[in-house]
């Protein structure tokens, strides 16, 4: 598994399970987590 599926992946999990969570989505491309303090982009990039 490459760091982009991996990444794709944990995004479709938490948008499944914690959606209520995401503070902001924008067009569905970048979510942000305040639990995780991590934004995600389905680039496969993760900043902390």
């Amino acid at each position: 598994m490459t760091v982009k599926k991996i990444c794709i992946n944990l995004i479709i999990m938490f948008m499944i399970v914690n959606y209520s969570y995401a503070e902001e989505i924008n067009d569905g491309l970048l979510v942000y987590y305040p639990f995780e303090n991590t934004v995600i982009d389905l680039s496969g990039n993760a900043w902390q």
